[in-house]
């Protein structure tokens, strides 16, 4: 039995259909000290098979060390989000519960190049002229961290992370990437029959 349940499965692949571009889930693993690993490779797995246009590569934190520092993933689990290039989109831990929503709406503003926000956002956010690093914890329990994350820093961030081709200035080592849709409210209020079970 799969982690995630038919009835999401069912609601995922109507959302994947979005999907424009290929997306590639980079799943840094171990079999050892890491006794969450399995699960999220797993859940990696369950996420991909649900549409064509969502790869995975799973790979050894230790035996893929050059790949981990590239993509500068420090602890584990990780996955990377990529497109035809990287985006800095990082999720450390499992994404379940509350957050993901957050890991969903990720991988649809990977696949289709679109942060969804407004212009005038995206012009004040081009002023930012120096790296920076934001890092969100969150649990997964809390109804109020997707939120918080939103009010924090998905305005400010995403159009930094899709502002220039050529230069990423954001590197989020933990981004929750949350946008309330209609198509995913069976997600963002889960109850007993409908939640993810992780």
């Amino acid at each position: 039995m799969g982690l995630i349940n038919e009835g999401i499965k069912s609601k995922l692949k109507n959302i994947f259909s979005q999907l424009k571009d290929d997306v590639t889930l980079k799943v840094f693993t171990q079999e050892l000290e890491c006794p969450t690993c399995r699960d999220n490779t797993n859940f990696m797995q369950e996420i991909s098979e649900l549409s064509y246009k969502i790869k995975i590569d799973v790979l050894n934190f230790v035996l893929n060390k050059d790949e981990a520092e590239k993509l500068k993933i420090d602890k584990i689990p990780a996955t990377a989000i990529l497109g035809d290039k990287d985006y800095g989109i990082r999720f450390f831990g499992i994404p379940a519960g509350y957050e993901f929503n957050s890991f969903i709406n990720a991988i649809k503003m990977v696949s289709l190049k679109d942060s969804s926000l407004k212009e005038d956002i995206k012009q004040k956010i081009k002023l930012v002229n120096k790296p920076v690093n934001i890092k969100v914890f969150v649990t997964l329990t809390c109804p109020y961290c997707p939120a918080a994350v939103e009010v924090k820093c998905y305005s400010v961030c995403c159009a930094v992370i899709w502002k220039n081709k050529e230069k990423l200035l954001v590197m989020l080592k933990f981004i929750i990437l949350k946008r309330y849709t209609k198509d995913l409210d069976i997600l963002i209020n889960p109850t007993k029959d409908n939640a993810l079970r992780v």
